[in-house]
């Protein structure tokens, strides 16, 4: 099961919960979270993160798996606060064809 969600601030679209369940075993992410530039800072973003961990246990997901770019310092601290554990770290990879833009 996949749902997007689009998080409104007064009325506006302000940013975007993507979460998915496997129905078979329960696994659960949210493949995507992400706020407007305008909208970030305000504290929304553990409201959407919290919202997606909301719409995993409705849809009776059981085990959640989450990541980021170690460089992503505000989502760390949104995993830090609501108390995902690390499981482990991960190398970033790219491949790109010989001449094409950088």
């Amino acid at each position: 099961m996949s749902c997007v969600h689009i998080a409104l601030f007064e009325g506006k679209p302000a940013g975007l919960c993507v979460v998915q369940i496997n129905p078979m075993n329960g696994w659960s992410r949210l493949s995507f979270m992400g706020l407007l530039p305008a909208y970030r800072g305000l504290g929304l973003g553990q409201w959407l993160h919290r919202y997606g961990f909301a719409v995993m246990k409705r849809e009776e997901g059981a085990v959640y798996h989450g990541g980021t770019d170690s460089n992503n310092s505000p989502m760390i601290r949104l995993f830090l606060k609501h108390k995902v554990a690390k499981c482990w770290d991960m190398e970033e990879w790219s491949w790109r064809t010989e001449g094409s833009p950088r």
